[in-house]
């Protein structure tokens, strides 16, 4: 009986023995999976501002893949070695990772500024979506849209590795999307906007900034600028319009700090939560910045070339206010609007005047020359836009922003 006894006790507890293990090695495979998961997303966001060859890529992409491969092995445990070749696959990806990291600097950097201009379209990736759209504009349109030039994503990038600033606003932003007390949320933000505000912008950055400026200017010493932001995400899938600071009326000599005040702008409150709401991640977010010379407006808005509402209507919208429409386009002052019927031929439908009531500023001949430069651009475009213009003092219009227009 003893011996029996004895027999019991020792499958029982080989048996707890065996369930220890196989619990200890499942709680490991979480945990390792967590670990990777949390490298991975902070990947995601330094290569936005770094190179693969960068050893603060290098450094944590090994450990990414320790932590696989002690996952892989883990796993065979527990599946009494099924899944061996598991080992020969994370090994593999570890040596083509490896080779990669030996190439070095790839040989063809990005350009850190770009001109508007060209027959070919630039990367989005690169110009950010304001500024891609003003490309193709300048297709269509010719010299009815202003010169400019774009300090591109990889400026961007720039300016945050130098400092240490893209790893202190990662740091910094943790969790934010679950922070339930406002008053941290903009402490964070302020924080991060101050950083950029105070941080040197690189040589090389500045250097472009002025050397194009002054090259589309020709020298004269009184132009001034629009600095705006032209993010990768912006005017894409989700509209980012509003979202980013636009520098209006911006002497040559203030451009870099305007430069500064736009990036900063990516880390306002709205612009935070708005990425956070639609689950645009940091990485998405990359800022490009344009710089255009100022149009001397006499009238600006923005036109629908369709009726978002009624779409079947055959009609289309134009908001209207004197002078630059910047008050307009944030939802800061009113705007006249025009109804233009697009078929048989254009013509002003009818005029739906804002709080003065006066509309002299604009003449119906202007508002029908716009109208018809929309629908060239449709054309062109091959779907319905939401258009930014300007009237110029000698009645030249100014076509300075397309997008795609989403229709009920």
């Amino acid at each position: 009986m003893p011996t029996v006894s004895k027999h019991i006790e020792k499958e029982s507890h080989d048996a707890d023995s065996r369930f220890r293990f196989r619990y200890e090695t499942l709680r490991a495979v979480i945990n390792r999976n967590g670990e990777a998961l949390r490298i991975m997303s902070d990947l995601e966001t330094d290569l936005n501002y770094m190179r693969h060859y960068d050893e603060r890529i290098k450094i944590p992409v090994r450990r990414l893949m320790t932590e696989v491969l002690l996952m892989a092995q883990e796993l065979n445990l527990l599946a009494a070695d099924r899944y061996s070749v598991l080992h020969e696959i994370v090994f593999r990806l570890r040596e083509e990772t490896e080779r990669l990291f030996a190439r070095g600097p790839e040989s063809g950097t990005h350009p850190v500024a770009l001109v508007m201009g060209g027959d070919t379209d630039p990367d989005p990736g690169l110009v950010g979506g304001k500024a891609a759209g003003l490309w193709r504009l300048s297709k269509c349109f010719g010299e009815s849209v202003p010169p400019g030039f774009v300090i591109t994503t990889e400026g961007y990038r720039l300016m945050l590795e130098q400092g240490d600033l893209a790893r202190r606003i990662r740091i910094l932003m943790t969790d934010l999307d679950v922070t339930s007390d406002p008053d941290r949320f903009s402490s964070i933000t302020a924080t991060i906007r101050r950083w950029i505000r105070e941080a040197p912008v690189p040589g090389k950055i500045e250097n472009e900034i002025r050397e194009h400026a002054v090259r589309i200017a020709s020298g004269a010493s009184d132009t001034l600028w629009a600095v705006r932001s032209s993010a990768v995400c912006e005017d894409g899938s989700h509209s980012f319009a509003g979202q980013f600071e636009s520098v209006l009326q911006v002497e040559t000599d203030d451009l870099v700090k305007a430069y500064k005040e736009v990036v900063a702008s990516r880390f306002a409150d709205r612009a935070v939560s708005y990425r956070l709401n639609v689950g645009c991640r940091e990485v998405d977010a990359s800022m490009a910045v344009l710089f255009m010379p100022m149009v001397d407006a006499v009238a600006a808005g923005v036109v629908y070339t369709t009726d978002t509402e009624k779409p079947e209507s055959g009609t289309m919208l134009i908001n209207a206010v004197p002078g630059l429409a910047d008050r307009m386009v944030r939802g800061e002052s009113q705007a006249d609007t025009f109804v233009v019927a697009r078929t048989p031929e254009l013509r002003v439908q009818e005029v739906m005047p804002a709080g003065s009531g006066k509309t002299d500023y604009i003449s119906a001949g202007k508002i029908l020359e716009i109208a018809g430069m929309a629908v060239k651009a449709v054309e062109f475009f091959g779907h319905e836009l939401d258009m930014e213009w300007a009237v110029d003092r000698l009645g030249k219009v100014w076509i300075l922003q397309a997008r795609r227009l989403v229709t009920a």
